[in-house]
């Protein structure tokens, strides 16, 4: 729409039924994390044409410049005025963060790798984030310095439309059905063994600057997950986690079955378990008609609950 200088979108069919949505959670205690649940996600997307990449070539090059007004002075910003001229507000808006970004870039943690500017989350290396005109600019210096392609450069850069900001804790409202899913083969640790393993690798020194700074016991999970009302279907490989999940599924209104991998209908069996849950709960007062329905179209006999 911005790109062919539009005002209006085009009106959507509303006539399509949505069907409700389910959220299974593989790491519970992620999801309830306050680097997940309690943060926003801003989503955004490039803006990309010639006249765009022109402007943003005149800016780096153009480094002393100060002050949108300075900027609007350029051939460069002229050409896209005429070409987006029912959008000049966001580019003048971009421009102010592009400028100064011009001052902080150098000092982001990014890394160069395989032509594209990365950045290091937790223990990975994620080529998919952009840290606003941060990274644009460190595209344009490192391409400068021979270890970003022309090609890469020409991909990656472009300016920055943020579209919102979406906070992780209203995702739930989306769904019908929530509902955690967890499999181990061994007990959760104690909160003794919990402190002498953070002792023997790194102490608290080393943990409080990483995302684990606060130690996690599953009970404290729990809670999180009972505040919640996020049912835990749990599955046990081995005896020995028996009595830790039947109490998360217990307290939390899930369901605790052992699992056998080792199996050829394993994975069957827990596909049928969980969607028998999901059922329950979707169908309200119908909900054991519905999981017997299911069982008799879906499940084969070998499988039982």
């Amino acid at each position: 729409m911005i790109v062919n200088n539009n005002i209006a979108l085009t009106i959507a069919d509303r006539r399509t039924r949505i069907r409700p949505k389910v959220l299974l959670i593989d790491e519970v205690d992620v999801f309830l994390s306050d680097q997940f649940y309690g943060a926003t996600y801003t989503p955004a997307v490039y803006l990309r044409s010639p006249s765009i990449k022109a402007l943003l070539d005149s800016i780096w090059q153009t480094r002393t410049l100060k002050t949108l007004n300075s900027v609007k002075a350029l051939p460069a910003y002229r050409t896209c005025a005429t070409q987006f001229s029912n959008w000049m507000f966001l580019f003048d808006e971009a421009i102010k963060d592009m400028i100064a970004a011009l001052q902080s870039f150098k000092g982001s943690t990014y890394i160069v790798h395989s032509d594209k500017i990365v950045y290091v989350e937790g223990e990975s290396m994620v080529d998919n984030v952009v840290r606003g005109y941060d990274t644009i600019w460190a595209y344009y210096f490192e391409n400068e310095k021979g270890t970003i392609s022309a090609s890469s450069l020409e991909t990656n850069v472009g300016i920055i439309i943020n579209c919102g900001a979406f906070s992780y804790a209203e995702m739930p409202h989306d769904f019908a059905y929530i509902a955690g899913v967890t499999v181990a083969d061994a007990p959760a640790k104690d909160i003794e063994a919990i402190k002498r393993d953070r002792n023997a690798n790194g102490g608290e020194s080393y943990w409080n600057r990483t995302k684990f700074k606060e130690p996690t016991h599953f009970t404290i999970q729990l809670e999180k997950l009972k505040n919640k009302k996020i049912p835990v279907h749990a599955f046990y490989l081995d005896d020995g986690a028996r009595d830790n999940f039947e109490r998360i599924a217990g307290e939390t209104g899930g369901r605790c079955e052992q699992l056998n991998i080792s199996s050829p209908g394993g994975a069957e069996f827990l596909t049928n378990v969980v969607t028998e849950e999901v059922l329950r709960k979707a169908a309200g007062n119908q909900g054991d008609a519905a999981v017997e329905l299911y069982r008799t179209k879906y499940v084969r006999k070998a499988f039982t609950s």
